[in-house]
């Protein structure tokens, strides 16, 4: 049996930890059975109680020497009380336990996080009664990647516990990869990655290229009318926005390009799903715009209070970056109501230029501090991964399975880390 808090009246008695429940109010709905008296112990205290004959409780009277007599309470209707709602029982010196109802209790204590990085906390240990339990903390990484957040325990009769926040990211430490540096382009924009190439839309030049991860000279995918601002790949294409509004796909391999939608004016962060886009306009507030994926007309899902950038799509919601002021919000994903999700800090410059998720994971390239941060997505919590990215002004930031790449609106080049 689970217990929940102990009621001590006149302080005439210490629980033991995990043995006691508060009384609740009400009238008692039943009589004393006589039990034996003497000294009793909280454990025959909690062998007494048994709900499947009715006995709810136990009800004890003290001479003041530790020695109780005790009874069992008979309460039918599913709980211990105080009798007539009172805040003291009838006799002075009296101490009422009560059985726990199946569902009561607190779960085990979650487990201590995994110290190598890519190991979370352990399940949290099991309870005797039901409940939550906490969750472990996630591993901290001495290099590589951040643990996984440890599972809650499982508690019998109850549900449960609460996942734990998962391990801190390591810094992007060593000497970056110069992936590609463009000709013709001063300018860059935000960045897509696949499996084999990163992909650049370009404030100035008017396109879309990209480059092999592994390094090496960038190739033409696509033209736009203006400057391109936001990126996405899915599949065989890229999917980009432009500062009029056009939203445009081209085959990754530069074969063909078409538009697919209007946002009607500043387009900018962009990402999608199997069956849609999501856009954002570069204005105050800030919509977010759904677009089916072959295309067709713009469709509002909600509206952020601020001017936003860059927009991706997490398992149970949207994350979307403010260019205004250094802040995450989030909306589900069925559109409503966007809330504040994080405060990136008091730092100068923590603007967001582009967004990247994995994993529980945040990856945000700050504009104006040119910061690589990483926020975990279930505890808020802020790690700086590169202080200065190598570069001012990063405006762009995309991932795949190993790599971190990032890319700056004051030059032309692309750089990549492990992560």
């Amino acid at each position: 049996m689970s217990a929940r808090s102990s009621w001590l009246l006149a302080g005439l008695l210490l629980c033991a930890a995990g043995s006691c429940l508060a009384p609740e109010e009400g009238g008692v709905d039943g009589d004393f059975e006589a039990g034996t008296g003497g000294s009793i112990s909280s454990t025959t205290l909690h062998s007494s109680c048994d709900r499947a004959s009715g006995i709810d409780g136990v009800y004890c009277t003290s001479d003041y020497t530790m020695t109780y007599v005790c009874r069992e309470l008979l309460v039918h209707n599913g709980g211990c009380r105080a009798a007539n709602g009172a805040t003291t029982l009838p006799l002075p010196g009296a101490v009422l336990w009560c059985c726990a109802p199946p569902d009561a209790g607190s779960g085990g204590a979650g487990g201590s996080g995994g110290q190598d990085a890519s190991l979370g906390g352990s399940a949290g240990a099991a309870a005797a009664g039901g409940g939550v339990s906490a969750g472990g903390n996630g591993g901290v990484s001495a290099g590589g990647s951040g643990g996984t957040g440890g599972s809650g325990g499982v508690s019998s009769g109850g549900s449960g516990g609460t996942a734990g926040c998962g391990g801190a990211t390591a810094p992007l430490t060593g000497t970056p990869t110069l992936v590609t540096t463009l000709t013709g382009v001063t300018q860059l924009a935000q960045l897509a990655v696949d499996a084999s190439h990163v992909y650049i839309a370009t404030y100035t030049g008017n396109v879309v290229r990209r480059a092999p991860v592994s390094g090496g000279a960038s190739e033409l995918v696509a033209t736009s009318s203006v400057s391109a601002m936001g990126i996405t790949e899915l599949g065989a294409n890229v999917y980009f926005t432009n500062v009029i509004g056009e939203v445009t796909r081209a085959a990754k391999n530069g074969s063909s390009q078409n538009q697919v939608a209007s946002l009607g004016s500043d387009g900018i962060g962009l990402t999608a799903d199997s069956s849609h886009l999501y856009a954002l306009r570069l204005t105050n507030p800030g919509p977010l715009l759904q677009i089916p994926i072959g295309g067709g007309t713009p469709v509002p899902l909600g509206t952020f209070p601020v001017t936003t950038r860059s927009v991706v799509k997490a398992p149970t919601r949207f994350i979307v970056g403010g260019a205004s002021v250094p802040k995450l919000w989030s909306m589900p994903l069925t559109g409503g109501t966007a809330t504040e999700l994080v405060d990136l800090g008091a730092t100068s410059g923590r603007d967001v230029g582009q967004l990247a998720y994995d994993a529980g994971k945040i990856w945000v390239a700050s504009l104006q501090s040119s910061e690589i941060l990483v926020v975990d997505e279930a505890c808020s919590t802020v790690t700086v991964a590169r202080a200065a990215a190598d570069t001012s002004s990063v405006l762009g930031i995309a991932l795949n399975a190993t790599h971190v790449f990032w890319a700056s609106f004051q030059d032309n080049k692309v750089w990549s880390l492990p992560r």
